[in-house]
C-alpha cells in the first residue's frame, strides 16, 4: 500500500489544529477546516520544492532528523499545544522552518493563504497556524524515516511519490505566488528534479545532531502569539580581595620535601553520542536474521524462536499500528521457523509494548493493535490463529529511561514468549 502523506497529515494534524484554533486565534471550526485544507499540502508541497536541489535535500534531510524534531508528533501533537509556552515554543520553530521551505516568502504565506482560502481577516491566524503546523509535519516526516529506515535517496522518493497526490490537493493560485509555475509544470517535474537532486549525494542514515537551519527571514507573524515572557537578571556577587600593609607578613614556610610528581588527570569523558535510531534499527535488524539463520533445520526451539522474533524492531508510524511494507518480508522470513514449533503444539504469546509518551489507555489500546497486526500478518502466512496469542501491556513495562530517546525506542517494542 503506497504512503499517502497528505492524508496522514489529515487524520493526525488537522483534528488537533482545528480544535485549538479557537482558543488560539479566534477561528472557529469552519475556518480553520478551510485554511488547514490549504496549509498542510503547501507545506508538503515547500518540502518537494526544497528536496528537488541536491544541497536542498542535504539540509531538508538533517533537518528533518533534528533531535528537536518529535517523531511521534502523532501521539503528542495535542500535548505540544497545551500551554503557552509550548505554543510559543512551536511557533517559533516553526518560523524557523517556513523560512527554510519558502526563504522571503514566508512572511508573506499567511496572508497569501488567507486570501486564496478566502478567509478575510484571518491572516494572523493562518500564519499561526502554519507555524504551529510547520514542526508537526516534518515530525511525521521524521517518522516515515524512521519507520521506513529511509536513507536521504529513500526519503526523496517517498516526496516524489507524493507528486500526483499533491497537485490535486494544492490551490493553483499558491503555487503561482510562491514562483512555481502552473501546477502541471510545477509538479510534473519534481520527480526528475528530486531524483537527480539527491543522485549527487551519498546514501546517508538518520542523523540528529545537525541544528535546525536559523533562518530568521521568517517567523515574526508568530510572536504576536503570546505576550512575551519576562526574563529575570541575576546580580553577580563579586569578591573584593584587598591586602592590609599594616599586617605582618608570616614567616616563610619551611621548605616542602620533593614530591612525586602528581598522577595525571583523568580524561574528561567523551561526549555522549547521539542515538541514532535508524543504526540501531539496522544493528537489530542484523542480529534477528544471524538468529533465524541458527533456527534453520526444521526442529523447534521455542524459547529461540521466541528471542530472535523479539530481535526485531518494527518501526510503527506514530499511533498507528499497520506494519511498513518495510517490515513485512523481514517478519515473514520467520515463518518457517514458526511452522516447525506450532506444528508441535507450541503458542506463541505475542505482546506490544509502548513508550509512555502520550495517553496511557491510548498506549495500552495501541499495544494491542500492534500485537494483533502481527498476529494476523503470521496467521495469513499459515501460521495457525489459534497458536498465536496476543496482549498489551501499553507503557507499564519500559526497558529503558523514557527520558531519552534511545529509551523510549527500547521501550516501543513487540516481545515474544512460548507455552505449550
Amino acid at each position: 500500500m503506497s504512503i499517502n502523506l497528505l492524508d496522514i497529515a489529515k487524520s493526525t494534524l488537522a483534528p488537533v489544529l482545528i480544535s485549538k484554533a479557537e482558543s488560539l486565534f479566534g477561528m472557529n471550526d469552519s475556518l480553520a477546516g478551510k485554511a488547514i485544507a490549504a496549509i498542510l499540502p503547501t507545506l508538503l508541497s515547500g518540502v518537494l520544492s526544497k528536496a528537488s536541489t541536491a544541497s536542498g535535500a542535504h539540509s531538508l534531510f538533517n533537518a528533518i532528523n533534528d533531535h528537536s524534531i518529535d517523531a511521534n508528533v502523532g501521539q503528542n501533537f495535542a500535548n505540544m499545544l497545551s500551554t503557552p509556552a509550548s505554543v510559543s515554543s512551536l511557533g517559533e520553530q516553526g518560523g524557523k522552518l517556513l523560512g527554510m521551505l519558502f526563504g522571503d516568502k514566508a512572511s508573506g504565506l499567511g496572508e497569501q493563504v488567507a486570501n486564496i482560502a478566502e478567509l478575510p481577516g484571518q491572516a494572523k491566524g493562518v500564519g499561526g497556524l502554519l507555524a504551529l503546523a510547520a514542526p508537526a509535519i516534518f515530525g511525521l516526516l521524521k517518522n516515515q524515516i524512521i519507520g521506513g529506515k529511509l536513507s536521504q535517496q529513500g526519503f526523496s522518493s517517498l516526496l516524489a511519490s507524493q507528486a500526483p497526490i499533491l497537485e490535486k490537493s494544492l490551490p493553483a493560485k499558491i503555487a503561482e505566488w510562491l514562483g512555481w509555475g502552473s501546477l502541471a509544470s510545477f509538479f510534473g517535474g519534481i520527480g526528475n528534479k528530486l531524483t537527480s537532486g539527491t543522485a549527487e549525494v551519498a546514501k546517508q542514515v538518520v542523523t540528529s545532531g545537525s541544528p535546525t537551519p536559523n533562518n530568521n527571514k521568517s517567523g515574526g507573524f508568530w510572536k504576536w502569539l503570546l505576550p512575551l515572557l519576562a526574563i529575570g537578571l541575576g546580580a553577580f556577587l563579586i569578591k573584593s580581595c584587598g591586602k592590609s600593609d599594616d599586617m605582618p607578613k608570616p614567616p616563610p614556610p619551611p621548605p616542602a620535601p620533593v614530591a612525586a610528581a602528581p598522577a595525571p588527570a583523568p580524561a574528561a569523558p567523551a561526549p555522549a553520542e547521539k542515538f541514532d535510531p535508524v543504526a540501531a534499527a539496522t544493528d537489530a535488524k542484523g542480529k534477528y536474521e544471524a538468529a533465524l539463520k541458527a533456527l534453520e533445520g526444521g526442529k523447534c526451539d521455542a524459547d529461540a524462536l521466541s528471542k530472535a522474533l523479539g530481535l526485531y524492531v518494527i518501526n510503527f508510524a506514530s499511533a498507528s499500528a499497520a506494519i511498513p511494507s518495510a517490515d513485512i518480508g523481514e517478519l515473514k522470513k520467520a515463518v518457517p521457523a514458526l511452522k516447525a514449533c506450532t506444528s508441535t503444539g507450541v503458542k506463541i504469546e505475542v505482546a506490544g509494548h509502548t513508550d509512555n509518551q502520550g495517553n496511557p489507555a491510548a498506549n495500552q489500546k495501541l499495544s494491542e493493535a500492534r500485537a494483533n497486526a502481527v498476529k494476523t500478518l503470521f496467521a495469513g502466512s499459515g501460521i495457525p490463529a489459534a497458536a498465536l496469542q496476543t496482549k498489551g501491556f501499553g507503557d507499564t513495562q519500559p526497558v529503558g529511561d523514557n527520558k531519552t530517546d534511545a529509551g523510549r525506542f527500547q521501550n516501543r517494542r513487540i516481545t515474544y514468549s512460548s507455552a505449550k
